[in-house]
């Protein structure tokens, strides 16, 4: 079983959290991560995910995770990813990797 943060809940992060409903069996969606709070708390009621967090540091601090699927824009998509994996996490990135 996969432990999964979703960072990042626009239509991108959406689609991705859709895709991981389909593999219930192996994945686990554990919490999201987003600046747009508004946009947090939607998807959150959505997918019924009660661990929310609208920055990196507390995500990587309170959330109990083996993953971390990033779907941020681009142009902040490394300044998300660094601290990641300066924690020791796994990271899968949505293409590509950085500006």
């Amino acid at each position: 079983m996969f432990n999964v943060a979703q960072v990042g809940v626009g239509s991108r992060g959406k689609n991705t959290l859709d895709a991981f409903l389909k593999y219930q069996d192996s994945v686990e969606i554990m919490a999201i991560c987003d600046t747009n709070k508004i946009d947090l708390r939607k998807v959150a009621g959505q997918f019924d995910i009660s661990a929310c967090f609208s920055n990196i540091e507390d995500l990587i601090n309170y959330a109990d995770f083996d993953v971390a699927s990033v779907t941020t824009p681009t142009p902040v998509r490394l300044e998300v990813i660094l601290p990641l994996l300066e924690a020791g996490l796994d990271v899968l990135v949505d293409k590509p990797f950085a500006v």
